[in-house]
């Protein structure tokens, strides 16, 4: 096979300037070597994929030199919440944080990997391909670390800019670059392509205007709300963190929080900011900056009476409208469209199925049903609740159900790998089929929510989940089981201190 050759050009996909210099003619070179040893072992299937390994290798190895410690502020990271460094492989007393490790090379190897084939495939950590290639990287590495160049310009990019309070789209510009070109977030190129698909695919837009909107609002949202960075982390926060691991000087990207997508009835204006009132939700009244707004948009706005459609993110001290913005008047067909969002955004529901729930099971965390009918009665018997006729519930086969609820999800109905939950009060279990399939929960979003996943980790009902590993089934089990709070954040996209720490469920655990 052909080894593309990488160019400069490649090489400022992954920064934040369009001249390079002798310092980006050097790291070039080493993607270049990384790329040779990548293709010899064959690590990869995808031509694409083995120059995006090698340039964000090449680019990991450029961090670490110039000592612009994004990296070492996710290991910093990983050690805060998992108590280690790195998942996966053993941090031996020869690991220097700031410096390059072999440990690491392995892990960014794996994780890009992964990253590539996400949804299709789970790449296995212990892979012999991964380590061969890691060993030899960093054999590469080792050499060259002594003389390796530091960039000058990496090193003042990744301290923040003196922002003042009105500077929120200047602090939005660095932030986009962050999330779409740093080698540390790289794949959410993929995750934007993927949204503006589905959001043109389900409001079936041909208008290219229209679709450039759409286009623009996905992209400029995607940096304050997707969790597909390492650790579920957005990339906002990311950027915050790095920024204060550099020393930077307090200013007001410190305080970013982004709302979710809402409908907000305008108020009344100032000088200064307009105030909107959300309509789904917590009920809260917001004043958004009028420099963050289209002003032909909002000349016509009638207190009371407009609704303004958007999302919001604050800056500092005041909000700012990010992305495209629709107003309506107010009329009484956007009465079941907003009952529709207010039930998505308020949890109370839920919180009131599980507390019912945790009543009827006597404290259990699930409740087994054979069959439909066992499913009905408990809920008619058990909670008390009538099912209404246009609520179908799903047909209950083979192996039976489980009932469950968490006070994000509600109830919940597992059909799928019953037989992996090892309880006494669950008589589907099977252990051998436990031992082939049980690691699902811990890595893929599509049999479970994030919530009971972790809630059947800590009541212990699934321990022989274990990942396939050339050193036996023992060994893999405890990889699994050790790595197993990184592995669900990681596949989830989901952190247990943000979207699982709940006081009522912490009664019930």
């Amino acid at each position: 096979m052909k080894i593309q050759k990488l160019y400069p050009k490649h090489w400022l996909n992954y920064h934040p300037y369009k001249q390079t210099d002798d310092v980006d003619q050097y790291y070039t070179g080493i993607a270049n070597q990384i790329n040779r040893i990548l293709h010899t072992i064959g690590v990869n299937e995808d031509e694409d994929g083995y120059a995006n390994m090698s340039l964000i290798l090449s680019a990991w190895f450029e961090d670490i030199i110039s000592q612009t410690h994004i990296w070492e502020t996710f290991t910093e990271e990983c050690q805060k919440r998992y108590g280690a460094r790195l998942p996966f492989y053993p941090i031996g007393t020869d690991y220097i944080s700031d410096e390059i490790n072999m440990e690491d090379v392995r892990f960014i190897l794996w994780h890009i990997l992964q990253r590539q084939y996400e949804g299709d495939r789970i790449i296995n950590p212990e892979n012999p391909g991964i380590r061969m290639a890691a060993e030899q990287i960093y054999a590469l590495l080792s050499k060259e670390y002594e003389t390796a160049p530091e960039n000058k310009r990496m090193q003042a990019y990744f301290h923040a800019p003196e922002l003042g309070p009105k500077d929120f789209l200047v602090y939005r510009k660095r932030l986009e670059w962050f999330h779409y070109q740093c080698y540390f977030t790289a794949g959410n190129q993929d995750e934007l392509y993927d949204a503006i698909e589905e959001a043109q695919a389900s409001n079936a837009i041909d208008d290219i205007e229209q679709l450039d909107i759409l286009c623009y609002a996905q992209q400029v949202a995607l940096p304050f709300r997707s969790r597909k960075n390492l650790l579920s982390l957005t990339s906002s926060e990311w950027l915050t963190r790095i920024w204060k691991r550099n020393g930077s000087k307090a200013g007001p990207w410190e305080t970013v929080e982004s709302l979710a997508d809402n409908h907000y009835l305008y108020i009344e204006e100032d000088d200064s900011c307009i105030y909107l009132q959300s309509l789904c939700g917590e009920i809260k009244t917001f004043a958004v900056d009028k420099e963050s707004l289209n002003l032909n948009q909002t000349r016509d706005l009638k207190p009371e009476q407009s609704i303004v459609s958007c999302m919001l993110v604050r800056y500092g001290e005041t909000w700012w409208q990010n992305g495209a913005m629709l107003v309506n008047d107010k009329t009484p067909q956007w009465d079941d469209i907003l009952q529709e969002q207010d039930h998505k955004m308020n949890p109370i529901h839920n919180r009131k199925a599980f507390e019912h729930f945790v009543q009827a099971s006597a404290g259990k965390p699930f409740v087994y049903c054979r069959n439909k009918k066992e499913l009905e009665t408990f809920f008619r018997e058990k909670m008390g609740y009538q099912i209404k006729k246009e609520v179908t519930l799903p047909e209950v086969e083979g192996s039976g159900a489980l009932l469950m609820a968490t006070p994000q999800t509600g109830l919940h109905i597992q059909l799928e790998l019953i037989e992996c939950i090892c309880s006494p009060d669950n008589p589907a279990y099977n252990r051998e089929e436990a031992e082939a399939q049980a690691f699902l929960f811990f890595v893929n979003p599509d049999v479970i929510p994030y919530e009971l996943s972790c809630l059947l980790q800590d009541k212990g009902l699934l321990p022989d989940a274990c990942i396939n590993s050339l050193h036996g089934q023992q060994h893999g089990k405890a990889l699994l089981q050790n790595n197993a709070r990184f592995l669900t954040d990681y596949y989830f996209h989901r952190y247990r201190e943000k979207d699982f720490k709940n006081p009522l469920l912490e009664k019930f655990l």
